[in-house]
């Protein structure tokens, strides 16, 4: 009886289990560093595997994002950004995300036109 209890009474616990998450592309920084100018696309992908995003308007460049949320604190973000020439490596940009929009240069922030406003009609 006082075993039936105990089991019972251990699942009335304070606080939620909460699992950590990863997602996305966890690249090594070791891994990082073998890539290097004029290395082809495929040896990228081989390297890195494919990547999170791709953007249809910038078929030249590769974003690997990486999201790890641990039960305990805050997001951590990190992104890796290969740039191609001719489909050869022109650079590589790593670094963390923003993880708050309001922590991004208003720069960086993409604007969104209205092209129906009378404004762009002129």
């Amino acid at each position: 009886m006082t075993l039936a209890v105990l089991l019972a009474v251990s699942g009335c616990g304070r606080f939620p289990y909460k699992v950590d998450v990863r997602q996305g592309n966890y690249i090594a920084a070791e891994t990082i560093a073998q890539i290097v100018p004029g290395m082809a696309q495929e040896q990228v992908r081989a390297l890195l595997g494919a990547p999170m995003l791709v953007d249809s308007f910038h078929a030249n460049r590769w974003d690997y994002i990486y999201l790890f949320t641990p039960s305990t604190s805050k997001q951590i973000r990190r992104q890796v950004t290969v740039f191609f020439a001719e489909g050869k490596v022109a650079r590589v940009v790593q670094g963390e995300m923003a993880a708050d929009p309001n922590e991004v240069p208003p720069s960086a922030v993409p604007r969104l036109l209205d092209l129906d406003s009378p404004a762009s009609k002129r």
